[in-house]
């Protein structure tokens, strides 16, 4: 019985021995494995950063090419002479991300998106002053843009864009000016309609001396039109007087062909009253359409479709801003 009893506990003892290194064995299997994942971890959060620098230096690089492929355009188009236009485009989307441009005061500004939120900016001043700005929303429909220079407008960047702009920047008392009314960057234009609002206190139409500006008008030739001549003028100074006189004006003309391209198409005299007060006046298109005309603050009548722009159209808008002294 007693080397019976001494089998046992030796038979246990090995038991336990056995199971001890068993259990050692397990335990220094699941440190290893523990420091396998927590290697393997680290090793992919040092890659996600890695590669989420290596994206961000991406669309830096990506922006910086844009804007520096915008800034040639402005440098050619400073190089160039009188009534210089060239067509170009821009990406509809950056790295596969929606994004945005705007020209703030003379800083190019391009806003990488996503979700429709900033996520990223670029900054870069423009080698010289350059009006207008890009169109807001993006997409296939919308890369496609103008730069242009005459002497009157100087360098602008535009898609679809009416402007008014003037020949001075200060006026005083009883002075006068011109403001030209331009198409910049439009295509298959038969016609413009337009309407403009001003302060009546502090400037007056001379509505005698508006001028549609075309080929033919030997005055305003250097002046970059669009059309070489028009069939008829519409122009409300006298069926709506009142509408001048509440600082109210129509304007437009039906051109003999169809045009694409960027020019002033009207020039407007206006006198300074004595009534005026000093600071800042604007001249700029209506946004009201509840005359008896039923006008829109600007219509083009499109050669393709034959048809009257029934939107907001053009795409971006520039008003006059004058200051009176």
């Amino acid at each position: 019985m007693e080397f019976v009893r001494q089998n046992l506990i030796e038979m246990e003892g090995l038991v336990m021995l056995t199971l001890s290194k068993k259990s050692q064995i397990s335990f220094e299997f699941i440190m290893i494995f523990t420091l396998v994942i927590l290697a393997l971890s680290g090793f992919i959060y040092i890659i996600n950063i890695r590669l989420t620098e290596i994206r961000s230096e991406q669309e830096s690089l990506v922006m910086k090419n844009l804007a520096r492929n915008i800034e040639n355009e402005v440098v050619l188009a400073s190089s160039v002479n009188n009534n210089y236009v060239r067509r170009f485009d821009i990406p509809t989307k950056l790295l596969g991300k929606n994004y945005n441009l705007e020209i703030e005061d003379n800083v190019l500004v391009i806003n990488l998106l996503q979700d429709n939120l900033s996520q990223k900016e670029y900054f870069t001043p423009l080698p010289l002053d350059v009006k207008g700005t890009f169109v807001r929303n993006i997409n296939e429909n919308t890369t496609d843009h103008c730069i242009t220079k005459n002497d009157l407008d100087g360098i602008r960047i535009s898609r679809n864009q009416a402007s008014l702009d003037t020949n001075v920047t200060s006026v005083g008392i009883d002075d006068e000016f011109d403001v030209f009314i331009s198409l910049n960057c439009v295509q298959n234009a038969k016609s413009i309609q337009v309407t403009v609002n001003y302060d009546p206190d502090s400037l007056k139409l001379l509505d005698d001396e508006v001028e549609p500006v075309v080929w033919s008008n030997i005055n305003l030739k250097n002046y970059n039109p669009l059309f070489t001549g028009y069939h008829k003028i519409l122009d409300y100074s006298k069926a709506a007087g009142k509408y001048i006189h509440n600082g109210r004006y129509t304007y437009g003309y039906l051109g003999k062909g169809c045009a694409s391209g960027s020019g002033n198409i009207a020039k407007l005299r206006f006198k300074v009253l004595d009534t005026a007060s000093p600071g800042v006046t604007k001249i700029q298109f209506d946004e009201l359409f509840e005359t008896q005309f039923d006008e829109e603050n600007i219509r083009i009548l499109d050669c393709s479709t034959n048809k009257f722009t029934v939107e907001g159209l053009p795409d971006t808008k520039n008003d006059a801003v004058i200051m009176i002294e």
